[in-house]
Formats: C-alpha cells, structure tokens, sequence
C-alpha cells in the first residue's frame, strides 16, 4: 500500500511538471518583425537598418515574446510573398517596417516603394496585416510621399528611454492596429547619416516619453505615441526646407480614431510592377 501511494505521488508530481511546462509553451506569443530598408547612407535609410531591428528585438526582450526577424533589402524578391504567408498566433505582435526612397501615385494619402516584383503601397500592406488574426499590429513608412524629391537634412537625435513596462502597453495589452506615414501626401520625409530618418527617430523617442501610470493614459497610449512623434519629428525637420507632419491611423480596440494627419526620400523612377 505504501508503495502504491508513493508511485501515485511521483506520478501526480511529473504530471504537474509536464502540465506546467506545457502551459509556458503555450502561453509564450511571438513578436513578428519584417523590416524592409535601403541601404543608402545620405537619406540615413542605412542607420534605420541597423538601428530598427536592434529596437524592435529589445522590445520583444523586454515584453518577454520570442522574437521572429526577417529583414530585406527593398530590392529583394519575395516581400509580398512573405507577408502573405505569415501564420501567427492569437497574442501574436506583426511589425512591418519601411526606410527608404518613397514616392506618392497622386491617387492616395499614403505613399508606397516599388521594386521589380511590386508596387508596395502602404495602405495595402496595412490591409492585409490588420486582417491577420492576432494581438496587435504596427505598419510604419518612414519615405516620401510626394512625387519627387530627397530625404535628407543635418539634425541630431532627440534621444529615446527604454521602460519596458510602457512597452508592454504598447505591444502586449494593446489590441488592434495601427499605421503610420512618415509625411503627409505631397511632403517630404528627412533624415541624415546620423540619425536615420527623423520619424522613425521620433517614433522611438516616443515610446519612452509617454506615460501610462493611470487607466486613462493607458487606454490612450497610441494616441499619446502619436502626438509626440508628431511634436518630435516637426522638432527635427526645424531648419528642413520644408516641413513634415507623420500620419497615423489608429484602429485600437476602446480607442477612437482622432483622424489621420494624412510619408518621403521619394522614388526617381517610375514602376510598372503590379499593385502587392
């Protein structure tokens, strides 16, 4: 009888072992980055492709998802392909990110790159990720939205915190998705070698200024986030010969859309590549 009943508790004990481990597997999400740059060291395209993944892998650590990274060369074949396959889970987080020449077809408030393949419009990329069924989704172009024309200027950083419990509000509370365009149709989009391009500076930035202490902040994090990539970008295009408002569209769960402020190194060449 004794050995009966010491079996039975080695075997609850291994059941419960198994049972725990099971359920950390289970739980664990995982943190999606596509990241789509050109490497050109003038329009600081090249800082944001070895500045972004870095960002966005720290972000993933400090949330505690498993980070899944591709990043391509804007020239590379198969982008299309690779969004659309994408298979994620329920808590899952998609991250599609653009840093390069950029242009606008004058039909559209949202600008668009192209390569041999296709013609990557930002609001078609947006489409496709919102409809994937996960957690949160975040698509941003930091290019021109404008016909023709350069991305380049002489600012400085403003600088950017890292609190990972902010992040956890962005990335693994917030439901929904959100886009963001670095300019608004018919502007430009800087940067320089330096500091990369400047709302994609401004958009780091920001996720380590806002506050999310109370239920109010919280709920409107993005909304905050949107305010001072706006505030911090228009800071870095100060002396720019032009200026440069980023657009968001916020489709958050609880949260109202406050509208778009309707991204730009802009394209030189035309593309006849089909629409992705």
């Amino acid at each position: 009888m004794k050995l009966f009943t010491t079996t039975w508790r080695i075997c609850l004990v291994c059941i419960f072992l198994i049972s725990g481990i099971n359920k950390d597997s289970i739980a664990r999400s995982t943190f999606h980055a596509i990241i789509i740059t050109q490497n050109d060291v003038a329009i600081g395209s090249a800082r944001d492709r070895t500045r972004v993944p870095q960002e966005f892998a720290q972000i993933a650590r400090l949330i505690d998802m498993d980070l899944k990274k591709r990043e391509f060369d804007r020239y590379d074949r198969g982008i299309g392909n690779y969004i659309n396959s994408l298979s994620v889970s329920a808590d899952d987080v998609i991250v599609v990110y653009y840093s390069g020449p950029g242009s606008n077809a004058g039909s559209s408030q949202w600008p668009m790159f192209f390569n041999s393949e296709n013609r990557f419009k930002l609001d078609r990329i947006y489409t496709k990720v919102k409809a994937k069924s996960c957690r949160f989704k975040l698509v941003m172009f930091d290019c021109c939205n404008h016909r023709t024309g350069a991305r380049s200027s002489n600012r400085r950083s403003t600088g950017s915190a890292l609190p990972a419990s902010a992040y956890v509000f962005l990335f693994k509370k917030t439901k929904g998705s959100v886009m963001i365009a670095s300019s608004k149709a018919g502007e430009y989009s800087y940067g320089n070698p330096l500091v990369g391009g400047y709302c994609t500076d401004g958009f780091f930035s920001a996720l380590g200024q806002v506050s999310y202490q109370t239920a109010t902040q919280q709920k409107n994090i993005w909304k905050n986030v949107k305010t001072k990539t706006i505030s911090n970008t228009k800071a870095l295009c100060a002396n720019a010969p032009r200026r440069q408002t980023p657009v968001f569209k916020l489709d958050i769960e609880g949260v109202s859309n406050s509208g778009s402020n309707p991204v730009c190194a802009p394209e030189k060449k035309r593309s006849n590549a089909p629409d992705f």
